[in-house]
């Protein structure tokens, strides 16, 4: 049973965000059906199918005889001759996907064409069924993605030397106690996390959005912004750590500035070392020590610490456009691959805080 008339288009806000639905009326619907799903499968969420059938397209199986002639190659103006008896109706639908595009996507399928007389254009196999399973076969294919969820991702290291000095006292003659202060020098310190990433892979986009956060503290380290070296192609790319230009800072004009940067980012702190020795001598025990001990009771206070969170803005890849074979070309499979290399440095933009 058809909707009351008249019909009413949905909004592109509310069909993005609803599953559509489409059911099996007959032999064109089915083929229209599937082909309105295989389009709708890139404006929405996701795309439900419904077939009452014990297999979709039977009816597309009995036409041309049972060999399915899935178009025919006239131009517009011989073939709206044989539509009765508005054929303007169809002119839109004609021009937005023509016979050769037809042939062209359902090759695209692996279904092999043939024309015959009439310019009708059947299936090389003589088969309607593979036409209906090439039908199948895009409607599962269509905006098919890949997703991966990957969570609590992190990388921590702490590199410091230390300067100590300890004592040790013997309470009873099976008891000995001791403890060392130390003098600490943080080297360098890094504190790394992925809390939660998404990868999606489509046929027409990958992408790439993840939320995390960077700390970290490294003598005579930088880490410059897109902003500050004149990267950024956008103004919101500013606050972006540039992570081509870390090795920059290596470069002083002087002995002073090398140390000054030196010595700033070094860190300070102390810690405590506590220990406890018993000895037995009687019993099931006797000559078994038993040792204890709390270490690095302490802190380091790093020093130019630099503190940056990942940018909302997904890293997004849409493929390669016009590629050419030819390694002279500016749009050469190399030159494409490099792109993409350079590129990759993006995959997780981390933006600098105050």
């Amino acid at each position: 049973m058809l909707p009351p008339a008249p019909w009413q288009p949905v909004p592109a806000a509310v069909l993005a965000a609803t599953t559509t639905v489409f059911s099996e009326c007959g032999g064109m619907a089915a083929a229209a059906g599937a082909a309105t799903a295989i389009k709708a499968s890139g404006r929405t969420g996701s795309v439900t199918v419904l077939e009452k059938m014990p297999r979709p397209g039977r009816k597309v199986m009995i036409t041309g005889k049972g060999r399915c002639n899935f178009t025919n190659m006239k131009d517009w103006e011989s073939f709206s001759t044989h539509v009765h008896p508005k054929s303007n109706l169809l002119k839109p639908a004609f021009f937005s996907m023509p016979p050769v595009k037809t042939v062209e996507w359902l090759g695209s399928t692996g279904l092999e064409p043939v024309l015959e007389r009439g310019d009708r254009v059947f299936p090389a196999s003589h088969r309607s069924a593979d036409v209906v399973d090439a039908l199948v076969t895009a409607v599962k294919n269509a905006g098919a993605k890949q997703s991966y969820d990957i969570s609590n991702l992190g990388a921590r290291a702490r590199t410091y030397a230390e300067l100590s000095i300890g004592h040790a006292r013997k309470i009873t003659d099976r008891l000995n106690v001791g403890a060392k202060l130390k003098i600490l020098v943080g080297l360098a310190y890094l504190d790394a996390n992925i809390d939660k990433m998404q990868v999606r892979m489509g046929e027409d986009q990958w992408s790439v959005n993840a939320e995390g956060s960077i700390n970290a503290s490294v003598p005579m380290l930088t880490f410059p912004t897109k902003g500050e070296t004149g990267a950024a192609t956008d103004p919101s790319q500013n606050n972006e750590i540039d992570f081509n230009a870390i090795g920059d800072s290596f470069e002083f004009n002087s002995a002073g500035e090398m140390f000054s940067s030196l010595f700033s980012g070094l860190g300070y702190g102390a810690a405590l070392d506590l220990g406890a020795t018993y000895e037995f001598d009687s019993g099931l025990l006797k000559g078994l020590n038993l040792s204890a001990a709390i270490l690095d009771l302490g802190f380091i206070s790093w020093g130019n610490t630099v503190s940056a969170v990942t940018s909302p803005d997904p890293w997004v890849f849409d493929g390669f456009e016009d590629l050419s074979l030819d390694s002279d070309a500016g749009n050469s499979l190399n030159d494409e691959i490099n792109s993409l290399t350079d590129n990759l440095t993006d995959m997780l933009k981390f933006e600098k805080q105050s």
